[in-house]
């Protein structure tokens, strides 16, 4: 028997939701999140206009009552989510997309939901080293694309990684953001944004909420990303702000920003690194050789710092030529991730 919808967050199995292009039959639950709940769903009525998919999944917001004020922001951010990613699916490659949604319902107000196709979370142990440069590769493009058009993600992290048609596919647009669209005012200055562990200090709180490119902070997550999925470590990266300056191949672990703003921004590139590397261990040679822990740099970094360049760098070079060679191993030596560019 089929229920009737209702906004609270007991189980929604059972349930019978509409929207704009069919009807859906909520099943078994098959993920959680901070944001939501992910149910398998039987299309009752619509199965002519969706695409074709193996299986569909109906995400719910969940939300607690106790905080009237956060309830609001979330539901703003949920449906936020909903139009920004109907934007953006078509435009650049590796979004999940949404086939129908709550928006279209004229029950929205009981319950937020968006229908998307079922994919795999992504669990890089099941990957070999070069499977996993070709999807950090995958990654690293889907980010080039919303940042050409003046978008940013704000949560980039291993658990936000799908693989849907044997495709690295980048999923949880909660955040995301708009150069121009101010963020909407749901951003306050005490906020923090971006994934707990390894947000960017720039993040945490957020200061002048409409002065911060977004962009760059999503480099800076995407370079912990990278190195957690290459090491098959998701905690590998925690709290950790490693910082490498370069100059003519001589490092300056230690340089303070306040000089490095007055250099020509092409001397200089950061490593991010593994602050708990042994020397011994081979598996450096997946990534990057030197780590430099500096945390009395957290409060200090300023987002101007990052920025995503469209120029190949040597960590991209080293990857691409690897992924075209015949060698069963894959060794990086460079020590540099992503090239600074703009400092100020």
């Amino acid at each position: 028997m089929l229920k009737m919808a209702w906004n609270d967050n007991d189980s929604k199995i059972g349930l019978a939701v509409t929207g704009k292009y069919g009807k859906y039959y909520v099943k078994e639950n098959i993920g959680n999140d901070g944001n939501g709940e992910v149910f398998v769903v039987e299309i009752i009525d619509g199965r002519d206009i969706l695409p074709k998919e193996k299986g569909y999944a109906i995400k719910f917001l969940t939300v607690s009552k106790k905080n009237i004020k956060e309830v609001e922001k979330r539901k703003i951010r949920f449906e936020k989510e909903i139009r920004q990613v109907i934007t953006l699916q078509n435009s650049v490659e590796g979004i999940i997309p949404i086939y129908d949604a709550s928006i279209y319902s004229e029950d929205s107000q009981k319950n937020l939901w968006y229908l998307i196709p079922i994919a795999k979370s992504y669990e890089a142990k099941n990957y070999s080293v070069k499977q996993r440069l070709e999807h950090m590769l995958q990654l690293g493009e889907s980010i080039m694309q919303l940042h050409a058009i003046g978008y940013a993600h704000r949560d980039i992290k291993p658990k936000n990684l799908l693989i849907f048609k044997k495709r690295l596919y980048l999923s949880d647009f909660g955040l995301v953001w708009n150069i121009n669209d101010q963020d909407e005012h749901i951003t306050e200055a005490k906020d923090c944004l971006g994934p707990k562990t390894i947000r960017p200090p720039e993040l945490q709180p957020v200061g002048d909420i409409n002065d911060v490119d977004y962009r760059k902070s999503d480099v800076y997550l995407y370079a912990k990303t990278l190195w957690m999925i290459l090491h098959c470590n998701l905690n590998s990266m925690v709290g950790a702000v490693g910082l490498v300056f370069v100059e003519n191949g001589k490092e300056y672990g230690s340089f303070p920003l306040r000089k490095v703003r007055c250099i020509q921004d092409n001397l200089f590139e950061i490593a991010i690194s593994n602050p708990y590397y042994n020397g011994r261990k081979k598996i450096i040679e997946l990534a990057f050789s030197n780590i430099r822990l500096k945390k009395d740099m957290s409060c200090t970094l300023d987002s101007n710092i990052y920025m995503f360049d469209n120029r190949q760098v040597p960590v991209y070079t080293q990857i691409i030529e690897a992924l075209q060679s015949s060698e069963k191993r894959v060794r990086l030596s460079t020590v540099y991730l992503i090239q600074m560019v703009s400092l100020e």
